[in-house]
């Protein structure tokens, strides 16, 4: 049975950054919503001062994430113009690729917190 995974990424706003990264942002969940159709969810969530940027994806299963992640070191670097960042969170096992990726991603900046084992849990499909 294939496991789901977590990815959740949090990261400062350069100063003075905000406004575009706010454009970025929607130019680039706009081609991933397209794209990437086994990213079930990638929402991002801004701190109540607007420095800071947490976002968070869903996938069905780790080949999911790898999929999300071709092309992924492009979208970083046109990101990094505005964001520096802050550490990766991953609930579920990644294929060694996406795990060497996250790994890179989080250099010796960013900490990088795993978190491989589902113990339970359930996903609805709809709320209605």
């Amino acid at each position: 049975m294939d496991k789901p995974i977590v990815f959740i990424s949090h990261h400062r706003i350069k100063d003075g950054r905000l406004e575009e990264f706010k454009e970025l942002s929607r130019q680039v969940m706009t081609r991933i919503e397209a794209d990437k159709p086994g990213t079930l969810a990638q929402l991002s969530y801004l701190d109540e001062a607007g420095s800071k940027v947490s976002f968070i994806h869903f996938f069905p299963n780790a080949e999911a994430m790898d999929l999300h992640l071709e092309g992924s070191g492009e979208r970083a670097s046109r990101a990094y113009e505005y964001l520096q960042p802050v550490g990766f969170e991953i609930y579920g096992t990644l294929s060694d690729n996406a795990m060497a990726i996250m790994r890179k991603s989080a250099g010796s900046e960013a900490y990088l917190e795993l978190n491989p084992e589902l113990l339970v849990g359930f996903i609805r499909p709809s709320s209605g």
